[in-house]
């Protein structure tokens, strides 16, 4: 078996990021972004791979593991587009 193929939902994301003692301001402000950015990334409304790598690392995963539905082949060809669909990773 090859692991989970379902993205961990926001809440699940938040509730990881608090267990860690991280909160959406901290990252953004890590990152030079605004807190409403960063949670467009987070809910899926935008998409940036630097942002949703920082938000993975913060709480000790890889992008590829909490959103694998974007990064079916672990990282995405270029940074910050997923492939979109299974033949666009070849």
């Amino acid at each position: 078996m090859s692991g989970p193929t379902q993205d961990m939902t926001p809440g699940a994301i938040k509730h990881n990021m608090a267990a860690v003692g991280i909160t959406q301001r901290e990252i953004a402000r890590k990152l030079g972004v605004h807190h409403i950015t960063l949670s467009k990334v987070l809910h899926g409304h935008t998409q940036s791979h630097r942002i949703r790598t920082a938000i993975a690392n913060e709480i000790g995963l890889t992008p590829a593991q909490v959103w694998p539905s974007l990064y079916p082949g672990g990282m995405p060809r270029k940074p910050g587009r997923p492939p979109k669909n299974e033949t666009d990773r070849n």
